[in-house]
């Protein structure tokens, strides 16, 4: 067998992973709220209710920051184009999932692509290398079906740091420009962490030096020029203008400012972020350090030039130390900042893995590998299936909205206890499957959803006004109805 049959079996091997890690889990109902919460925003806006600079999830929401009828929590081109997927599709629980598969797909072939166009011609076929170290990440495992906004920001600046990478030391003026407005539609996805792919010019000067600084700088001013530019021409469209002006007053300052929620207490929220890039790091550098041992080829490190690994770590240092401005930090804002460091172990651990590969090429087991791998592909489409639109997730909050959504109409403002407000869990279930909005105003609505812990004179005064309990088979909620 071939070292191309060789890298066939690999390749199956990566595809069988990362399929059997992500459909199992994309094909079940029930999503991490907050990917519900911003599929209600795409699908509302599909409807004619928002629009891009006017988003709108619902008239109530559980943080004090947001209090008007339109979303300034994150930069909406993410809800813009997610909302034509409810326009093709229509809408149903799944089609926010058709979404994460395509962005899936695109941010794998982006990982690809970067590699084939950034290293040495021999290294081509190891593409599959930093796509399987990539899908080693938590964070990228857990977010992949879950429609979080990193995802298309970190899909967005892939695209622009791709332009960007020389091929065979050109760089045409044209890929800066079409790199510095990748990069403006990448902040515009979910906010500033988008905008490291400007550095990668002068990062490509600072470790390969194949052309003069002074070509460098004048690359990255064009790329730079080109999202200001971008910008300014944005600012003058008044909707925009004054969308942007919110959201930096609302969100953007006040988090810098730690006047927001915060990751920890002090100067420590601003070193949150660190450990949790070691954390996030360790599955994927692990295995490589364990396969390099139990391979027992740790010389042949040594021997590696490694200006990728160094290449593609800075730019995954670009798009992750910056964060710490911010004492509100998440490991999910690190995901635009995952597939870099990916591609800087893959660089790094090559050598170990091309040395490995020449052993193994003509083994007779490949064909056996070839065979399980392709039976096991076939058994995770078929269990898949079997799991199609059961629940995965808030089991019990999915079943009773079926129970209640007999008795309530959708689009109905439905009344709840106090301490449920500040759950973001019901606000975004709710609105995502029966645009149900909350409120705890007993003159608001004919529907009080409570649960079981909610204050007792709540209830009381709930009675007083009326309010009957309607006996359903629920388990998690009970309902009164006026």
């Amino acid at each position: 067998m071939n070292t191309t049959s060789f890298h066939k079996v690999a390749w199956l091997f990566v595809i069988t992973y990362i399929i059997g890690m992500f459909l199992p889990r994309l094909a079940v109902e029930g999503m991490f709220a907050d990917g519900l919460c911003y599929a209600s925003i795409s699908r509302n806006m599909a409807e004619g209710r928002g629009s891009l600079w006017e988003p709108f999830f619902s008239t109530s929401f559980w943080l004090p920051y947001n209090t008007g009828s339109i979303f300034y929590e994150n930069l909406p081109f993410t809800f813009w184009l997610q909302s034509w997927f409810f326009k093709i599709f229509g809408d149903y629980w799944w089609t926010e999932r058709i979404y994460c598969a395509l962005l899936l797909i695109g941010t794998s072939f982006l990982i690809v692509k970067i590699w084939q166009k950034a290293v040495l011609p021999p290294h081509k076929h190891y593409a599959w290398l930093p796509l399987f170290l990539w899908y080693g990440f938590p964070r990228v495992i857990w977010a992949s079906p879950y429609n979080q906004l990193d995802y298309t920001e970190g899909f967005f600046s892939l695209v622009a740091v791709y332009f960007l990478i020389p091929s065979k030391n050109i760089l045409p003026k044209g890929y800066l420009v079409v790199a510095g407005i990748i990069t403006f539609v990448a902040f515009l996805s979910k906010g500033p962490v988008g905008i490291f792919p400007l550095s990668t010019p002068i990062i490509y000067w600072l470790v390969f030096r194949h052309q003069s600084l002074s070509k460098s700088l004048i690359a990255t001013l064009i790329v730079v020029a080109t999202f200001g530019l971008s910008f300014l021409l944005l600012w003058q469209h008044y909707p925009a203008k004054s969308w942007l002006t919110h959201y930096f007053s609302q969100q953007f300052v006040s988090a810098i400012a730690g006047e927001r929620e915060m990751s920890g207490e002090g100067w420590k929220a601003r070193l949150y972020i660190l450990p949790q890039i070691l954390i996030e790091n360790a599955p994927s550098i692990g295995f490589a350090f364990l396969f390099t041992f139990l391979t027992k080829r740790f010389s042949k490190l040594k021997s590696q030039n490694n200006q990728y690994s160094s290449f593609f770590l800075l730019i995954a240092l670009a798009a992750s130390l910056p964060i710490m401005i911010s004492p509100k930090q998440h490991e999910i804002y690190l995901l635009p900042a995952f597939p870099f460091y990916a591609l800087a172990t893959a660089s790094f651990f090559l050598p170990v893995f091309e040395d490995w590969a020449k052993e193994v090429k003509n083994h007779k087991n490949l064909i056996y590998w070839k065979n399980g791998l392709a039976i096991i592909l076939v058994g995770v489409f078929i269990y898949s299936g079997l799991m199609w639109g059961k629940p995965g997730r808030e089991e019990d909050i999915l079943a009773d909205m079926k129970q209640l959504s007999t008795v309530i109409p959708n689009r109905s403002k439905v009344g709840v206890c106090p301490n449920m407000m500040s759950d973001f869990v019901p606000h975004c279930y709710f609105q995502r499957y029966h645009k149900w909005e909350l409120t705890t105003d007993l003159r608001q609505s004919n529907f009080f959803v409570l649960q079981p812990d909610c204050d007792e004179e709540f209830v009381r005064n709930l009675t007083n006004a009326k309010f009957i309990k309607v006996k359903l088979p629920t388990e998690k909620y009970l309902l009164y109805k006026k």
